[in-house]
């Protein structure tokens, strides 16, 4: 401990341990001993003067972590013990262990905060842990508490030269200015040009073996004296001529480029080159000047390709031959897309560039690449170049210089529309670039700006007259995305006069004629269009498109041509496509939309005709992923999700169909949304909802007959019989013809009884359309009806002669046997209907098979028609019904009663199954099940005296006298002709001690009795 230390923290003053730690030394007595000498004077954990000497014999003895430990008992029982903490820090420091040393040097600053030395080894350690903003903080504090230390006022003038912090590293480097001639540097980045070259110059005399310092000085002179920068150069490789002294040689290789003296300059950039192979800036300008000044084009191309493979990033070297900093990469695209067109120009052809197998290929793949026009005869040169500026505009799309280059060299080539785009990029980022009337006409075509073309081209040709039919040929194409056809056919015609042999002018004669609908003059422009130019793939594309339209099915020939001309043409994919799916060929359609998907993996037209197809194939779930991919490239995109709505509800799948239809609505109001949402809404029971959709579908397209049909009939469902004849009364005002109008209409006049107007709708059905069998149907019912048995006979015998398999009229006319007690007549046809059905799963025809042999009292084989049409359709209830009515006739009540619950499961409501099923329950005698059905049935039928007849039995039998004595006056009240109910109600009377009442009742029945048997008698007579 200094003198200091000790005077502030006092310790024990023990001469014996002082003694002996003095003796230990000087003796060089043997470590071990010594030690544990002082551990014996241990007597006394607080006496910490004992451990502190120990810990330094233990240092001796190279006992590191055992020294800590006595450090660590130093410094529990004295927090200020300033000796124990710095050489705890040291120990930290030397066992490579920064985090603690950095711990115990801030207990250093903390005892003792006006040493510079703590911090400045506190900095080191934070610079270890990569901490550079505490380091910079500890660093301060140095220069600051210490102004002289090296080592601070060092960090300080690299920190600020990394950071471009000039003025700051020029102080820091002065105060080093003997040490670290830096200070010219400094000066150099600030412009201090003077004040540089005379701090690099002395850092010269002080330093003259460094080759670095003559390489600055050269940069510095290379501006001001050419010939001293080169001999600082030439100099500077003299001292190091080693790899890394390369950029020495570029340097001078570009003086001597501006000397002009080329072949001294290719000599120093093949050096620089070899030294570093992969600097694409030496590769870059050596190919320059085997390009514009030695026309070494084989060497300039190598020179170019290597810069691009190596050119991955951008270079800190002030560059001598371009004006715009950009990546290396960039600028070697452009220079190799120069090169391509000066060789095309000389008409030198690719192969003498001699391309070897071994030779540097970017990998890259080109983007924005343009496809030449097949029009052209192009050259693999000119291929390149486009190429290559593509890839210059996918490097740097910010920069309007590169497309103004690509889309010059595509105008050159007569490719309008691809010159368009890259005009109208450049005109978005740069809008005084447009500096002809064309370029501009085409900028502002492709910014969709055709009335201002027109207005300008107007004041032009007032001007002065225009002799470009290039400019006719533009301004017509303004003009035809305005729709004024006649007007761009004007500007066409007067584009021919002065080039009459221009194939796109005929093209677009053609299209302004197709818009106009006069598809053979369009056949005639096209066709002209083609003998210019034989090999035009779009002229045939637009010719076919044009007989197609025009009912001639050889346009797909024209279709075939244009494919087979150019196979990546999308549209004429998607048009055949078009034709085959109309022709029914969706195999065939299907595989054009596949290849137009390879080219247009986004396109929706061909994902939703596409989807289309499988649909007709019944591929339902393929056509599902199909349009759902088209709603995911276009969420606003209705066509989409009304078409996988379509397919949804094929499936079935109603939710999704409604959520879909739903979606529709929302992007547009669609009368066959709202009626196909309606549909499924009715077909799932709500009926609500359902007559929400068609009445929102009526109200918006009041002339849509069929909505109104519709809508009509789910009225008549629900009961509203006026509404309902409303509906169809609108449906035949916007649509005379309309004869499910009519048949809808007729049915809601019987349905009221009206059968006079009924027969009349039906007649007109009939005068229209002689041989409706469903009008004759309705008529036959009718008669029916009427117990005109014979007419209807009559009818449903025509309507078989007219269609034998119209199985409808089969089955009326086996009802009318059956009415008729001709059963085996109604056997016989409702046999023959069901072998002539289209539909095998018909339970409606089973069901009346079974009723007919219950009548000829064959009840096994009426089971059998019952179950079978059970097994076809499940929820038909009136199979299950009249199972249950066959068992109850047998008084089979277990098995009754089951069918009468499945029977109620299907129809709650149904009043005839809960009347059965009570009955049913009374003979099992469950008469508390009984009675809730027959509460149930008193509900939903309040004025049907059988109910009330049967319920009043079953209170009779519970002994509820009172209540069965209510229910047949109900009965009585209901229907005063039944005898029976006056003679049961007289017995309850009776039971009740009521003699008068029950006489009267008696009476009653008596009297009644006799006059139904009266009416009974003249009814035989």
């Amino acid at each position: 401990m200094t003198k200091v230390e000790l005077l502030r923290y006092p310790t024990f003053n023990d001469p014996t341990a002082m003694a002996l730690a003095m003796v230990g030394t000087e003796a060089e007595e043997d470590l071990e001993t010594e030690i544990k000498k002082m551990t014996s004077l241990i007597d006394d954990p607080f006496n910490t003067e004992v451990y502190w000497f120990r810990h330094q014999l233990l240092l001796r003895n190279k006992m590191a972590e055992e020294a800590l430990k006595d450090l660590d008992t130093v410094t529990d029982s004295n927090r200020l013990h300033l000796g124990a903490f710095q050489a705890k820090a040291k120990i930290y420091q030397l066992l490579g262990l920064p985090k603690l040393a950095i711990v115990c040097y801030s207990q250093v600053i903390k005892l003792n905060p006006d040493d510079a030395d703590p911090y400045l080894q506190r900095a080191c350690q934070f610079e270890i842990e990569n901490e550079m903003v505490y380091a910079n903080e500890d660093y301060k504090m140095v220069r600051t508490l210490d102004p002289t230390n090296i080592r601070a006022i060092t960090n300080l003038a690299i920190y600020s030269f990394e950071r471009q912090l000039w003025d700051d590293a020029i102080q820091a480097f002065s105060k080093l200015i003997n040490l670290h001639p830096n200070h010219g540097r400094a000066c150099a980045f600030l412009a201090r040009w003077d004040e540089a070259l005379l701090d690099l110059t002395t850092a010269i005399q002080i330093s003259p073996n460094r080759a670095d310092f003559f390489v600055y000085r050269g940069c510095l002179l290379k501006e001001r004296n050419i010939q001293k920068a080169i001999e600082d150069f030439s100099v500077s490789i003299l001292i190091d001529d080693s790899n890394d002294n390369h950029n020495a040689y570029y340097q001078r290789a570009l003086l001597y480029y501006k000397l002009e003296k080329y072949d001294f300059a290719v000599i120093d950039f093949k050096a620089a080159i070899e030294m570093n192979p992969k600097q694409s800036i030496g590769y870059l300008n050596l190919g320059l000047i085997y390009m514009q000044y030695l026309q070494d084009y084989k060497n300039a191309h190598d020179c170019f390709s290597k810069s691009i493979l190596h050119g991955k990033g951008r270079s800190h070297l002030i560059y001598f031959l371009f004006h715009i900093q950009d990546a290396i990469q960039l600028r070697a695209y452009l220079c190799r897309g120069a090169l391509y067109q000066k060789m095309f120009k000389e008409n030198i052809p690719y192969h003498k560039l001699e391309v070897k197998d071994d030779a540097p290929v970017e990998t890259d793949k080109p983007f924005n690449e343009i496809i030449l026009n097949k029009n052209y005869k192009s050259n693999i040169l000119i291929e390149k170049a486009v190429r290559d500026y593509s890839k210059c505009i996918h490097m740097s799309p910010g920069n309007y210089l590169v497309y103004l280059y690509r889309g010059k060299l595509l105008l050159k080539l007569h490719m309008m529309r691809e010159s368009t785009y890259d005009f109208h990029a450049a005109f978005e980022l740069n809008s005084g670039i447009a500096q002809t009337f064309v370029q501009r006409v085409l900028v502002l075509s492709f910014r969709k700006q055709f009335k201002q073309i027109i207005e300008e081209f107007n004041k032009l040709s007032a001007a002065e007259k225009n002799e470009n039919p290039g400019l006719f040929l533009l301004v017509a194409k303004a003009k035809l995305k305005c729709s004024d056809y006649l007007g761009a056919l004007s500007d066409l015609d007067s584009a021919l006069e002065l080039d009459p042999t221009d194939s796109q002018i005929y093209l677009q004669k053609g299209i302004c004629y197709e818009q106009l609908k006069r598809f053979n003059d369009a056949v005639a422009a096209f066709s002209k269009s083609i003998q210019i130019n034989a090999e035009f793939a779009k002229a045939y594309f637009h010719r076919g498109n044009c007989k197609l339209n025009d009912g001639n099915s050889s346009g797909v020939k024209d279709l075939d041509k244009a494919l087979l001309l150019d196979p990546k043409f999308f549209e004429a994919h998607l048009s055949r496509a078009a034709y085959f799916h109309s022709r029914g060929k969706y195999v065939e359609g299907i595989e054009d939309c596949n290849k137009a998907l390879k080219m247009e993996p986004s396109s929706i037209r061909a994902h939703l005709l596409r989807g289309s197809c499988k649909c007709k194939l019944n591929q339902f779930q393929l056509a599902i992923s199909d349009f759902t991919k088209a709603c995911n490239l276009d969420k606003n995109c209705y066509f989409a999700y009304y078409n996988r709505a379509v397919t949804y509800q094929l499936i079935n799948d109603n939710l999704n169909a409604i959520k879909d239809y739903s979606i529709v609505l929302l992007l547009s109001e669609d009368s066959n949304t709202y009626r196909n949402r309606g549909l499924i809404y009715w077909k799932t029971g709500d009926t609500d909802n359902a007559l929400l959709d068609l009445h929102s579908a009526r109200d918006n397209f009041p002339e849509d007959a069929n909505l109104h049909s519709l809508l009509a009939l789910c009225l008549q469902k629900v009961g509203r019989m006026e509404e309902a004849l409303e509906s169809f009364t609108k449906a035949i005002q916007a649509m005379p013809l309309a004869i499910d109008a009519y048949l809808g209409r007729g049915n809601v006049y019987a349905t009221m009884e009206k059968k006079d107007l009924a027969k009349r709708d039906y007649a007109k059905v009939l005068h229209m359309y002689p041989k409706c069998a469903e009008a004759y149907i309705n008529i036959a019912y009718i008669f029916q009806s009427e117990e005109k048995f014979k007419k209807a006979w009559e009818t449903f015998t025509a309507i078989i002669t007219i269609n034998p398999k119209c199985t409808a009229a089969y089955d009326g006319r086996a009802i009318v046997y059956y009415n008729s007690k001709n059963y085996f007549g109604a056997l016989l046809d409702i046999t023959k209907a069901i072998v002539t059905g289209t539909d095998p799963t018909n339970a409606e025809l089973y069901t009346n098979k079974g009723v007919i042999f219950q009548a000829l009292n064959d009840v096994s084989s009426a089971l059998k028609c019952y179950k079978k049409a059970i097994s076809l359709n499940k929820n038909y209830f009136l199979a299950s019904f009249n199972a249950a009515n066959s068992y109850f006739q047998y008084q089979r009540w277990d098995t009754a009663l089951e069918f009468y619950n499945k029977t109620l499961q299907l129809s709650p409501c149904d009043v005839a199954a809960l009347l059965n099923r009570a009955i049913t329950k009374v003979m099992l005698k469950k008469d508390a099940e009984a009675m809730e059905d027959f509460n149930r049935a008193v509900e939903l039928e309040p004025n049907s005296p059988q109910i009330y007849f049967n319920r009043a039995k079953l209170y009779f039998s519970l002994g509820r006298l009172q209540e069965a004595e209510a229910d047949y006056s109900k009965v009585i009240k209901l229907s005063p002709s039944d005898a029976m109910a006056y003679l049961k109600r007289g017995e309850t009377q009776k039971c009740q001690v009521k003699p008068l009442e029950a006489m009267k009742d008696f009476a009653s029945w008596i009297a009644t009795q006799d006059i139904n048997n009266k009416a009974l008698n003249e009814i035989n007579i």
